[in-house]
C-alpha cells in the first residue's frame, strides 16, 4: 500500500484517493466473496442448503474479482460441501482442483492438505 508524505499536497492527496477509490468496488466483491465463503463453511455442519446458497453467491462473485488463492480456498470449500452432501465425486473433483490451484501459487501447505483430504476419503470407502 502506498503512504501518502506528509508534505504532500492538496491536489497531491485528493488525486491519490481519487485512484485508491477506483479500486474499492473490486476489494469490496473480494472481501464479500471472501465472507461468502466463510459463511458456507459454517453452515457446513448443519445446513447444506445455507452451505451450498453461500458458496454458490461467493464462485458468483469470484467471476468478476479473480484470485488464485481464494479460489482454491472456494474449490476447497465446494469439496467439503459436496462430501457432507454425499457427492463423493464431485467432492474428489473440487479437492483436487483446490490442490492444482494451491500448488500454482506455492501454497504447498494448503495443496497438501487438500490432498489429505483425498486420502482419507479414499481409506473411507
Amino acid at each position: 500500500m502506498c503512504q501518502i508524505p506528509a508534505s504532500a499536497t492538496h491536489t497531491e492527496v485528493t488525486a491519490f484517493l481519487d485512484a485508491e477509490a477506483a479500486n474499492l468496488p473490486a476489494a469490496v466483491r473480494h472481501l464479500e466473496a471472501a465472507i461468502q465463503v466463510s459463511l458456507g463453511e459454517a453452515h457446513l455442519d448443519h445446513d447444506l442448503d445455507a452451505a451450498r446458497r453461500d458458496l454458490d453467491q461467493a464462485a458468483a462473485l469470484r467471476t468478476t474479482v479473480p484470485d488464485a488463492y481464494a479460489i482454491a480456498n472456494l474449490e476447497r470449500a465446494l469439496g467439503d460441501l459436496e462430501q457432507r452432501a454425499g457427492n463423493r465425486a464431485a467432492a474428489t473433483g473440487h479437492w483436487r482442483e483446490a490442490a492444482r490451484r494451491y500448488d500454482a501459487v506455492n501454497a504447498t501447505t494448503e495443496a497438501d492438505q487438500a490432498r489429505d483430504r483425498l486420502t482419507d476419503r479414499q481409506r473411507r470407502r
